[in-house]
């Protein structure tokens, strides 16, 4: 099996999260176990949850002892659905965001342009949707707007055609038959500029097929709501899209009323129930960056249940 990433971003999580003996953690996003692993040696108990059953499998095998020690509790779930995956109410958590190493690592997944395999990008295979049904079914204007908005990528409306074109004359399976398409659509052929556009594109295919914006927006309430009075939340975010999400959420449930400034009394007798940590996100050190290239991008919030 594939390496998972360094966790980015653990000495400002664990400083926020103050973990400690008696103290319970949920690890949304249980991956590798980085983020994890730091919470068990400072005491703390953990639940691991994770919707791709192969970090569940991983983890099994790193944390043996300490899952023996009945320290650690391993959850195959999906963070949308904390609510109904833990009983009772926790001191903190963590949603490290995003893809992990092991998954664009390994070819057989379809994470990545760069790596032979079938079209799938499925975070958890238990569900429907796959990259390949994407992009050989929906309509060119759909695709486009997939493209555009979830990857940035200016050329969405020419990759788009390129790609209807190319399916209608043969189904389009794998990364490579997607890297080709994708390539053949750029207006010039600079070798940086493809590779870009490639990695935009199968990032906002992921997306697609996992739901991660929805599943997020979903999860940030609930995951409040599984909080303890003073418990903390912690989410670290690789996409400007997440991250405002994470950003709105926080900032609307950091006030009492949320009316429109035009009303002249209160409607929504709405009330405030977090206090933001991180007025603006932490972002990684550059030495940090050099380490782990992946935490360049990353971007920490934090909030307080009231």
């Amino acid at each position: 099996m594939t390496t998972y990433h360094i966790p980015a971003l653990l000495k400002e999580t664990l400083a926020i999260l103050k973990p400690k003996k008696g103290k319970i953690f949920i690890d949304g996003t249980l991956g590798g176990g980085g983020h994890t692993a730091a919470l068990l040696k400072a005491g703390a108990k953990v639940i691991g949850l994770d919707r791709d059953p192969e970090a569940i499998e991983f983890c099994k095998i790193k944390f043996k002892s300490a899952l023996d020690g009945k320290n650690l509790k391993l959850m195959h779930g999906n963070f949308a659905r904390i609510d109904e995956c833990i009983a009772g109410k926790v001191n903190g958590i963590l949603l490290d965001l995003g893809v992990s190493s092991h998954q664009i690592d390994t070819g057989e997944r379809g994470f990545s342009f760069s790596k032979a395999g079938p079209l799938d990008m499925r975070m958890n295979k238990g569900i429907s949707a796959t990259a390949k049904g994407i992009i050989n079914n929906i309509a060119l204007e759909d695709l486009s707007d997939i493209i555009r908005n979830y990857g940035g990528e200016r050329f969405a409306a020419k990759i788009a055609k390129k790609i209807i074109i190319a399916r209608k004359q043969n189904y389009i399976g794998t990364t490579e038959d997607l890297a080709r398409i994708v390539k053949a659509a750029i207006p010039d052929n600079n070798p940086a500029h493809v590779r870009h556009s490639q990695a935009r594109v199968f990032q906002a295919l992921r997306i697609a097929v996992n739901m991660e914006l929805d599943n997020l927006a979903a999860a940030l309430p609930k995951a409040l709501s599984t909080l303890k009075p003073k418990g903390r939340l912690v989410v670290i975010a690789y996409h400007s899209l997440e991250d405002k999400i994470v950003k709105e959420f926080f900032k609307t449930e950091a006030k009492d009323c949320i009316c429109d400034p035009k009303i002249p009394a209160c409607l929504c007798k709405h009330k405030k129930s977090l206090k933001i940590l991180t007025k603006k996100p932490s972002t990684a050190s550059d030495e940090e960056v050099k380490l782990n290239p992946r935490a360049k991008s990353a971007k920490l919030r934090a909030a307080e249940k009231l």
